[in-house]
């Protein structure tokens, strides 16, 4: 999945809800998994300029294998910002994006300790080195 999307105001491109949750929602539904939610506010301030209000939540969320019962269980952080509103929506829609990019592994390339102006690889590494133990010279005991 790309950046589909872009904010103009602050300019920069992200994964979209919509993109996420159109993907996600035909897989769940072809594996029979059950993805829920349930959230809760944890506050409401002014932003440092008092010109928007700072919305932090906490969404609880599992995923449920409908065909056995297993089920996969956590707790994410989201915070929106909204000069209305819709602080409570973005913080729960950023949590909820945040549960299934890391849940699923989806690369954003959005890494915090990316310094600026390192190289991003976009290939994973490969071990080169032979495993403990597999193909040793030395006889085990």
């Amino acid at each position: 999945m790309g950046k589909d999307g872009r904010n103009t105001a602050q300019n920069y491109n992200f994964l979209s809800e919509s993109q996420i949750a159109e993907v996600f929602k035909a897989l769940l539904e072809k594996h029979e998994v059950f993805f829920t939610y349930s959230s809760s506010i944890d506050e409401v301030r002014l932003s440092p300029t008092g010109k928007q209000f700072v919305t932090d939540v906490t969404v609880m969320y599992e995923f449920i294998d409908l065909e056995t019962g297993e089920k996969h269980e956590g707790v994410a952080a989201g915070q929106g910002s909204d000069s209305t509103d819709k602080g409570v929506y973005k913080g729960i829609t950023g949590a909820v994006k945040y549960i299934f990019m890391k849940t699923f592994l989806i690369p954003t390339g959005d890494d915090p300790e990316l310094e600026k102006g390192t190289v991003k690889s976009t290939k994973a590494s490969v071990a080169t080195k032979t495993p403990f133990g597999a193909g040793s010279d030395e006889e085990e005991d």
